[in-house]
């Protein structure tokens, strides 16, 4: 895992070995040097690393817990599902 990611993240194994990434709120900017393009540069690492990113907003999941792990279930279902076909 890139460095200083982890402590920000939550990361679970699929049962065929998948490693899958729940990421919220992106990353936390530290400095200028952590712009848009640091993040998503940042989020290239991780799935060229094998991380199957999902993102979501810690404010909506604190609004709206139900609908958030509601979609965040669904994505997580989806990833299986496209799993099994393959």
């Amino acid at each position: 895992m890139p460095h200083r990611i982890g402590e920000h993240t939550l990361v679970a194994k699929a049962p065929n070995g998948q490693q899958i990434l729940l990421l919220a709120d992106g990353f936390v900017a530290r400095g200028r040097t952590t712009t848009l393009d640091w993040e998503n540069w940042q989020l290239d690492r991780l799935r060229l690393a094998g991380y199957q990113v999902l993102q979501f907003s810690s404010e909506t999941l604190w609004k709206q817990p139900a609908k958030t792990c509601h979609r965040l279930a669904a994505q997580l279902a989806g990833l299986a599902t496209i799993q099994e076909e393959e």
